[in-house]
């Protein structure tokens, strides 16, 4: 047989078509975006072979701070509480044409590496961190960043294409110890179609912003800005986390909540959903991790995944176990915590169903069972059991394969393998069959995954980019250095100027830690000295900005930028800074040029209360500009402060220091004051009131507010905060920490249900807790123990316990409790006092000894008011003498009534609640006066009961109900209020000022001479309730809330 040439035509048509087909087969896919492509499903064909061994690796000057503080792995109320704002722990990674491109929330920089040897190409600067992935798309990276912009740069060579603005202005405020926009950029950059879409802001009340933007000029297409005005200011989205997009809607993860969608073309929202976590979401559901698939958004919350339609928002499709979540093809891929497994997606779905119908009706049998005994219990125990047993069969609907594994931290699909993140681990699996192929080695956890072209490159909670690759090199892995010079500035006639500078300034203001301002940065030198030699967090403003990017670069040769030092380029008149938060503010440009720039009246807003300091001026005997101390004297003075700082110059340097802001007020007590107002006196707040600064402690060491806690404590520039095991203190101005102990016997609940008073209590330079039978006494700065006062001697014997706390002009008072042997006299006509005390005393706080002890019978804590003169408490026990009195009174009253109001006034009668009102000298404890007093009906009153409450305000007691925390709008609309009362007395000898039905909601608050009974207000000294004209009919109406 002959064998015939093919036609050269024939030839070059098969050529032709095999090199069509070879560039699909054998091209690397890209990894341009988080979780690689707009639906996050986490999975490419690109494989990888193994072994694998690091080829190169970075690692941050500092681990990532989170914007958000983790909750930690909690249970609350039966449910898991970990992190749902949980995108930003690690440095995400964008692969496009052989580089990796990723951002650093650490030193504020996005990098552009070479994918297979790790070598920097370029790097771009910013003025916050970057907290999410960078985008790649069309040879341009995309990216935002907490300052407020995003950005795109060529791919290639780094340089900037275009920069937008995405909030209202450059304003700046601190969170979790950062400078940021006040509308951070904290979503991704979603490419698609030409267009950018992303979001800014926080808080939905502060405005937040949705864009869509031409990629290639940033030209806006369309804005959303008005979504914090709608549904009466009540729009909870915050978008935080990584966008989602099919061809008709974007899908905006929300915080800690459920993604919203929009329409692509227009903005317009489409759906929010909110579902129970009590019921059918199926326990603590929503958060920023998502992904779209089968019609269906797949959320992944810290409990389970909830599946809702992408076009209605609607559940019933899924409720997943699961905290992670990849697809491809048919099949789901799931890291639990404890294992990894493949599924049908349908088939479990399923599955799922009938599992959360089966765990419905398991609730609602748990909430008979409460009721139940006996044979019947045992009966509703077995039902549970059986469909308990159900469910673990319906969890392995669908099932392929699983294997225990303890990785849940982040899960990929690289063709024909399975790679999961975990505590320390990177584990790669047979995709087919689920074996274990091969474990990498990292530090912290492996929160980001990404597979291009053979290598797979892991970013880690410790701060860490890996990228591995299956080459056999023995090469070790390339480091990525942060640090490149041991110095970045040359040895030169200024630098003993800037090292005795920030020696000087440091000697002469004792700060160590703190926020610092430097006033024009010029090269940076200063901010690099004062870091090297304190723990202060720097900003620096420069407004030139050749100056500003020079600085950048020197200080990130030190390692030094973004976490220590970060410069932003603007103005120094008006500054972006959010007010009060400098603890220093300080000049290079006075080093540099003998001038001082910015204006003293802008610069002076920024200086923090209390403590706050400006240090001015140029080092003895230096080769810097002399200027003369007294026109650094004199600039201090402009500012405006020198009414309520001191000010004073020293060996070339002078110096101001911030006192107290005129007219602020405190909140020294669980209400305010020992007065029980409820009210801080300040005369400084208005409204429309703005976030000053936002950060820690966050959940994590927070009690469960359903258990009513303590409330925080200000005062004198401190906030104290008691958590679930701690004590706390921050910077009321600025955020910064300032001190934590350790106090797991302290804590305090049931405050909201007025079962307990608080114990927490401050003055200007103590913070005092009570713990058993003793009250200590703590430095307010420092946290320290100053003292430890026990209970007077009688009262110290083992059975009592300090029960309340309140502190007065140098006294603490308190009570000793023993509940059991109160318990008989707690009762009153069928009512309880929850926490009583029979014994009242005061301590004076400098001698630790007894100023006087009272014996009562039966004082309710919440009764116990504290004025300059005299402690005011309600006894619940009056004698028949006394309560005979009271009857004769009312029913004299009686007599004056008719028709309803006598028909109310009969019922009191039967009901009367008559105690006894007393007075004592707060320096010696000599009674001054005790009065009967009637007060039915001021507590107990609907739903929420409400516990009797005494409040002192300008020689008035006011008598109330502090009902438990609840949502009651429903009863009073209702009427289920309208008996509930307030009793005034004088209190310079205890007589009736005036009483009357009050119809209020929750415990009123004492404002000046107003009583705010919500929704009402009322006149302190006549009860007479204020009025107002309606803005339309301009009649008079009851003022109101």
């Amino acid at each position: 047989m002959k064998h015939r040439l093919a036609s050269p035509a024939l030839l070059f048509f098969c050529l032709t078509s095999l090199f069509a087909i070879l560039p699909q087969e054998i091209q690397a896919k890209d990894w341009n975006t988080y979780l690689a492509d707009r639906e996050r499903a986490g999975a490419t064909t690109d494989s990888i072979s193994l072994p694998l061994t690091p080829a190169w690796k970075y690692v941050a000057p500092s681990p990532p701070k989170t914007g958000q503080t983790d909750p930690g792995e909690r249970v609350i109320e039966g449910h898991d509480l970990e992190s749902r704002v949980d995108f930003d722990a690690a440095f995400q990674v964008a692969i496009a044409d052989g580089r990796a491109y990723f951002g650093s929330s650490v030193d504020h920089m996005l990098r552009c590496v070479d994918l297979k040897s790790g070598k920097v190409l370029w790097t771009c600067f910013t003025g916050g961190p970057i907290r999410l992935s960078p985008t790649v798309s069309q040879s341009r990276v995309y990216f935002g960043s907490d300052d407020g912009f995003v950005y795109c740069l060529d791919a290639k060579t780094g340089k900037e294409i275009w920069k937008l603005r995405a909030g209202l202005n450059e304003e700046m405020i601190i969170a979790r110890g950062e400078m940021v926009s006040r509308w951070p950029v904290r979503t991704n950059v979603l490419i698609d179609d030409g267009i950018a879409y992303f979001g800014a802001g926080i808080f939905p009340h502060e405005n937040i912003y949705l864009y869509a933007v031409d990629a290639n000029t940033g030209k806006v297409i369309w804005k959303v800005d008005n979504l914090s005005q709608t549904s009466a200011g009540r729009n909870e989205l915050s978008p935080q986390g990584y966008i989602l997009a099919n061809d008709e809607f974007l899908f905006f993860p929300s915080g800690r909540s459920l993604p919203a969608a929009f329409n692509k073309k227009t903005g317009e929202e489409e759906h929010k959903r909110s579902y129970s976590w009590r019921s059918t979401a199926g326990g603590v559901v929503g958060g920023t991790q998502a992904l779209l698939a089968d019609g269906q958004i797949y959320s992944m919350g810290a409990h389970h995944i909830l599946a809702l339609t992408q076009d209605e928002g609607d559940i019933g499709y899924a409720w997943i176990n699961g905290q992670q979540m990849a697809v491809q093809g048919d099949f789901a891929y799931l890291a639990t915590g404890s294992s990894i497994l493949k599924v049908n997606r349908s088939e479990h779905a399923v599955g799922s169903q009938k599992a959360h119908k089966n765990d419905m009706t398991i609730n609602d049998l748990f909430k008979k069972l409460r009721s139940l005994k006996g044979k019947k219990a045992e009966e509703v125990r077995a039902e549970i059991k059986t469909l308990q047993d159900e469910n673990k069969a319906f969890a392995k609907a669908g099932l392929i394969w699983e294997i225990a594994a303890p990785a849940r931290n982040a899960l990929i699909v690289a063709g024909d393998k399975v790679i999961a993140g975990g505590e320390d681990q990177v584990l790669i699996i047979d995709e087919a069959t689920g074996k274990l192929l091969e474990t990498l080695k990292v530090k912290g956890e492996a929160r980001g995954l990404a597979v291009s072209d053979g290598e797979l490159i892991v970013s880690t909670s410790a701060g860490e980019v890996i990228g591995y690759g299956s080459s056999k090199s023995d090469q070790p892995a390339l480091q990525i250095n942060t640090v490149t010079a041991t110095s970045p500035y040359p040895e030169d006639e200024l630098t003993p100027v800037y090292q005795q500078a920030a020696k000087d300034i440091l000697t002469h203001t004792d700060m160590k830690d703190g926020f610092c301002l430097v006033l024009g940065s010029e090269e940076g030198r200063l901010a690099y000295e004062l870091a090297r030699n304190s723990n202060l967090k720097i900003y620096c403003i420069e407004p030139d900005p050749a100056k500003a990017e020079l600085s950048r670069q020197k200080l990130s040769q030190a390692g030094y930028y973004g976490h220590r030092v970060t410069v932003h380029q603007t103005e120094l008149s008006p500054l972006p800074y959010s007010h009060y938060f400098a603890n220093l503010i300080v000049s290079d440009s006075l080093l540099k040029t003998g001038q001082i720039p910015g204006i003293p009246k802008d610069i002076a807003t920024h200086v923090k209360p209390l403590g706050g300091t400006i240090c001015l001026g140029i080092p003895a005997n230096s080769q810097a500009n002399k200027v003369e101390n007294t026109q650094l004297m004199d600039w201090l003075k402009q500012t405006g402060l020198a009414d309520t700082s001191k000010i004073n110059d020293k060996q070339g340097y002078a110096k101001l220091v911030r006192g107290a802001l005129p007219g602020a007020g405190s909140w020294s007590h669980q209400y305010g004051d020992p007065g029980n107002t409820a009210s801080s006196k300040d005369q400084l707040v208005r409204g429309g009131l703005g976030v000053l600064w936002f950060g820690d402690p966050g959940e994590k060491k927070m009690v469960n507010r359903h258990e009513g806690a303590v409330g925080p404590l200000a005062i004198n520039g401190r906030l104290f905060i008691q958590g679930e095991s701690t004590i706390m203190a921050f910077d009321a101005y600025n955020g910064l920490f300032l001190w934590e102990r350790d106090n797991p016997q302290a804590i305090r609940t049931g405050v909201f249900q007025n079962q307990n008073p608080g114990n927490l209590v401050a003055s200007d330079d103590s913070l005092f807790f009570m713990m058993k039978e003793s009250c200590y006494q703590l430095d307010a700065a420092t946290g320290k123990t100053v003292a430890k006062i026990p209970l007077p001697e009688k009262l110290n014997d083992g059975k009592h316990e300090w029960g309340y706390l309140a502190y007065q002009n140098g006294l603490i008072f308190g009570t000793a409790t023993t509940r059991k042997e109160l318990e008989a006299r707690q009762i009153r006509r069928g009512r309880k006092t929850e926490d009583s005390t029979d014994a009242l005393f005061a301590i004076d706080v400098k001698t630790g000894k007894p100023a006087w002890s009272y014996q009562g019978k039966n004082i309710a804590h919440h009764t116990i008011a504290i004025g300059p003169e005299a402690a005011y408490f309600i006894d619940s026990s009056i004698t028949s003498e006394q309560r005979a009195e009271i009857l004769r009174q009312d029913k004299s009253h009686l007599k004056e009534l008719t028709g309803k109001e006598r028909e109310i006034a009969e019922d009191r009668l039967k009901k009367q609640d008559l105690r006894l009102a007393v007075a004592l000298d707060i320096k010696t404890g000599e009674k001054l006066w005790s009065k009967p007093v009637d007060v039915t009906d001021c507590s107990e009153i609907g739903i929420g009961g409400g516990k009797l409450t005494l409040l002192y305000q300008n020689n008035v007691l006011l008598l109330c109900g502090a009902n438990a925390n609840g949502h009651y709008w429903k009863q009073f609309i209702d009427g289920d209020f309208s008996r509930r009362r307030l009793v005034a007395l004088n209190a310079v000898d205890g007589s009736l000022l005036w009483k009357k039905d009050a119809n209020y909601r929750h415990r009123p608050i004492v404002v000046g001479d107003k009583i705010i009974a919500e929704p009402w207000s009322y006149d302190l000294y006549t009860g007479i309730q204020h009025t107002r004209k309606h803005p339309l009919t301009g009649q008079e109406v009851p003022w109101s809330i």
